[in-house]
Parts: C-alpha cells; sequence; structure tokens
C-alpha cells in the first residue's frame, strides 16, 4: 500500500509470503500473552485478503479478538479493520458494522483504522441495500484518506459513492466522478484504481449499453493480469459475463 498508488508488486510479493505471516500469526495468537505482533500481522494482511487467505486470516482474527477484545493495544482498531473486513467479505455485513463502528469509537490513530474501517461500513451497508448510508460512509472513507494522506484509499472511496449515486438514480453524476477518478489515477501511476474505475464504469453501463459493457470489461482484463491484479481480473470476468448472457 503506497500514499500516491496501490502499488501492485507490493502485493504480489505480500501474496507470496502470506503462508509465512498466516504460520507466525497462528503462533502469537495461541502462545504470546500479549496482542501486540497477532495485531501487526493481522493489520499487515489487510491488503491480502481481498484476493487470498481470507478465511484463514478470518479465523485467526476471531481467535484473537476472543483473547483481546478491548482497545487497549494500539494496533487493535488496525486488527480490527481486517476482521471487520473478513466478517463483510464472508457475507456477514451486520456482524461487520458491530465491529468497524467499536473500532471507530476507540478513536484509531493510523492511517489503515482511519480508512478501512469507514470502508467496510460503507460495502457491508450496501450489501444490506442500505445505498444511502453506504455513500455516507464512502464519503467518510474519503475524508480520511484526504486528512492522512492516503490517495489510493480516496481515489477507490470517490469510485464506490459513485456506484452509489447510481443506485440512487445519479447516472450521469456517477459516470462523471468515474471518468475523472480513472484519469486521476492513470496520472498519478495508480494503476489498480485506474481499472477498477473502468470496471465500475462497465457496470454502470451495462443496463443500457450492454455492448459498451463488454468492450468495457474485456479492455480491464490483460492489463489487471499484467499487474496481478486478481480482484481486478474476477470483477472484470463477472461483468463480461454478464453482458455476454444479456447479449444472447
Amino acid at each position: 500500500m503506497g500514499r500516491r498508488a496501490w502499488r501492485p508488486a507490493a502485493l504480489v510479493d505480500l501474496l507470496a509470503v502470506a503462508e509465512d505471516l498466516l504460520a507466525c500469526l497462528r503462533w502469537t495468537v495461541t502462545h504470546e500473552p500479549t496482542p501486540a505482533r497477532s495485531f501487526a500481522l493481522l493489520a499487515g494482511l489487510w491488503s491480502s485478503i481481498h484476493q487470498s487467505h481470507m478465511e484463514d486470516v478470518a479465523t485467526l482474527g476471531e481467535e484473537a479478538l476472543a483473547r483481546w477484545p478491548e482497545p487497549a493495544d494500539p494496533a487493535w482498531a488496525d486488527a480490527m479493520a481486517t476482521v471487520a473486513t473478513c466478517r463483510q467479505l464472508l457475507g456477514r455485513p451486520v456482524e461487520a458494522i458491530a465491529l468497524a463502528e467499536q473500532a471507530l469509537a476507540a478513536r484509531p490513530t493510523t492511517g489503515l483504522a482511519a480508512c478501512a474501517l469507514p470502508r467496510v461500513i460503507g460495502r457491508a451497508r450496501a450489501s444490506l441495500g442500505d445505498v444511502a448510508g453506504a455513500a455516507e460512509a464512502f464519503a467518510q472513507t474519503e475524508a480520511a484518506a484526504d486528512e492522512v494522506g492516503l490517495q489510493p484509499f480516496a481515489r477507490e472511496a470517490v469510485s464506490l459513492q459513485a456506484i452509489c449515486l447510481a443506485g440512487l438514480g445519479r447516472r450521469s453524476q456517477a459516470e462523471e466522478l468515474l471518468a475523472a477518478m480513472e484519469a486521476e489515477a492513470g496520472r498519478s501511476g495508480d494503476q489498480m484504481n485506474q481499472l477498477w474505475a473502468r470496471v465500475a464504469s462497465g457496470y454502470l453501463r451495462l443496463p443500457e449499453d450492454r455492448a459498451d459493457a463488454e468492450q468495457t470489461f474485456a479492455s480491464v482484463l490483460e492489463p489487471a493480469r499484467a499487474i496481478g491484479y486478481g480482484t481486478g481480473v474476477i470483477t472484470a470476468l463477472q461483468g463480461l459475463t454478464l453482458a455476454r448472457l444479456a447479449n444472447g
């Protein structure tokens, strides 16, 4: 994770050592008397759970939370950002929101927690059909990211707000936001957010212009594969499938 752009190479390197990090986490959660190293490992695994080892991290994260439920350690909120995100990815949005709100109430002091906690609240609210509430949480994510200088988080939050705006019937505004964010990400060398904006724009176009949406999804696949952006590849393939099914 970089301050100006998501770094695909760093993610690839993290995924390469994820098994070792998980082995360390298993040991620290079980054997160490204090939570510091467990929480640091959980925070470090936040970037990887969207592409790999999410269920293993979720299990160990819940074990760590059961052992150390109070936010006494400075890294507690960072670790809970990972645990809450796992809950959301596992289809447990209500529990994800509860934990994220508890962690936010502990006044997190790091950039990861400040950005990732409202982000997971937004994603969980969206999955529950609360589109307006999700948009509000993503706006909070953007503001937090701007405040701590984590521009990749801010860009992603803009794209997530755009998706919500489209869901609220404000498609033109959503498309303008995505186009602006894609261009800005390109200027900053933020390939992952640039591709994510393109995927999101494909989903916005899908209901009314399936052929254009199909071309948009297809244009993401090669560059996403080239940088190891697995989530981008999967999401684009899902969109491409939907577009082709709709086109007959």
